[in-house]
C-alpha cells in the first residue's frame, strides 16, 4: 500500500490573486498527519475567519473540530499566515461578516474523486435511475456538507425527481455556502495498491 498526500483548494476560479496567493500559502503547510494517517483516521476542520467594517482580519476560531491533529495543523497554518491578510481578500464579498475555512482530511481510493462521482451521477441520470443518482449526492453532502458541489448536484437531481421544495432548499444552501466559504483545501491519500511506483503531482 502506497500513500500519497495532496493539499488542493477549492473554488479557487473566481477568486482575486491575493485570496489565491494566500490560501497557496495555507496548503504548503498542510500534509496529513502521520498518526491519523496510521490509524486511518479522518476529519473534517472548520475555521471562522471574522472582518471588521474595513475588511480587516480581527479573529480566528475553530468551529468544527476534526480531531486534535487536524486541528493543530489547521489553525497553525492559519495563524501563521495572519499577518499577511488584507482587506482586498474579499473585496468583492460583504465587509463585516464572518468567513469560512474549510480543510477536509481524507482518504481518497483510486477511482472516487469528486469527479468520478459527479461523472457515476451523471451516467445514472442519462440511464434513467436518478434514484440512484441521488445516493451518489446524498454520500457527497454527507462527507462534506461544506463542499457546495454536492448540494448542487443533489439539488438537480431533486428537480429532476420532481422533487420542488428538497431542489430549491439545496439550491439556497448551495448559495449560501459559496457567500460564507472562502476557500476548502482538500488534504487527500492516495491508497493505490502497488509496490513498484507512486505517481501523481501535489497541486496548490
Amino acid at each position: 500500500m502506497l500513500l500519497l498526500a495532496t493539499a488542493e483548494p477549492l473554488f479557487s476560479q473566481t477568486k482575486n490573486p491575493e485570496l489565491l496567493h494566500w490560501e497557496a500559502l495555507i496548503s504548503r503547510q498542510l500534509s496529513y498527519p502521520k498518526e491519523a494517517r496510521m490509524a486511518k483516521k479522518e476529519g473534517l476542520v472548520v475555521i471562522s475567519l471574522a472582518t471588521d467594517s474595513d475588511s480587516n482580519l480581527i479573529e480566528i476560531k475553530l468551529v468544527k473540530n476534526g480531531g486534535k491533529h487536524f486541528d493543530d495543523q489547521s489553525l497553525k497554518a492559519v495563524e501563521n499566515v495572519r499577518d499577511l491578510w488584507t482587506d482586498n481578500m474579499i473585496a468583492d464579498r460583504k465587509p463585516g461578516e464572518i468567513y469560512l475555512l474549510v480543510f477536509n482530511y481524507f482518504f481518497l481510493q483510486e477511482g472516487s474523486t469528486k469527479q468520478d462521482q459527479i461523472n457515476s451521477a451523471m451516467n445514472l441520470i442519462q440511464k434513467g435511475k436518478p434514484e440512484k443518482a441521488l445516493k451518489i449526492a446524498e454520500r457527497m453532502v454527507s462527507d462534506n456538507p461544506y463542499d457546495a458541489t454536492g448540494l448542487q448536484l443533489r439539488s438537480q437531481i431533486y428537480r429532476q425527481l420532481g422533487q420542488e421544495e428538497a431542489a430549491t432548499t439545496d439550491l439556497i444552501a448551495y448559495q449560501e455556502i459559496q457567500c460564507k466559504v472562502l476557500t476548502q483545501i482538500d488534504i487527500k491519500v492516495y491508497q493505490m495498491v502497488s509496490t513498484q511506483s507512486v505517481s501523481g503531482t501535489i497541486r496548490y
